[in-house]
């Protein structure tokens, strides 16, 4: 049966000095807009995700927020994991593959994201911007670093 998983950068959030910590930058107005408008682009391709997985730092979680709220995914629904911020790939394959979910949007941070889009997918080598996002069908399962996925759609800024 497989799984879509959708990696989706962050939308842009304020620089490292105007905020009190890296894991507290809040997005800016640019990064709300953008992550708005990306969201927007996957659900018009009906890439709509039956769960969304978010890595709770601010700026993911204002991301994932926007993005619920064009999907009229209920907030609260949102799956906050922790070893997301900071986490290297395999602690994003990880938290995938907990998750039961025939779509799944993840909401995370570089370098993983252009790492995770990059390996399966050959997208992003050039950069994953910010609110960038690629939706990946794998025919696995469950899935790991040898999964073969296709691209099914992709949205580089």
């Amino acid at each position: 049966m497989g799984k879509t998983i959708i990696f989706m950068r962050h939308g842009k959030a304020a620089d490292t000095e105007d905020a009190f910590n890296d894991f507290e930058r809040p997005l800016v107005a640019r990064g709300r807009q953008e992550a708005e408008q990306t969201a927007v682009l996957l659900k018009d391709n009906n890439l709509i995700p039956e769960m969304i997985l978010c890595s709770p730092a601010t700026r993911t979680a204002g991301t994932a927020q926007i993005a619920a709220r064009v999907f009229d995914y209920p907030a609260e629904h949102i799956v906050y994991h922790a070893p997301l911020y900071m986490g290297r790939a395999h602690e994003y394959m990880d938290a995938i593959n907990n998750l039961k979910a025939s779509c799944i949007l993840v909401v995370g941070h570089n370098p993983e994201m252009q790492a995770l889009a990059f390996h399966f997918g050959k997208v992003g080598q050039a950069g994953f911007p910010t609110s960038s996002a690629v939706a990946l069908q794998f025919e696995d399962e469950v899935i790991s670093a040898q999964s073969k996925a296709v691209v099914a759609g992709e949205w580089l800024r």
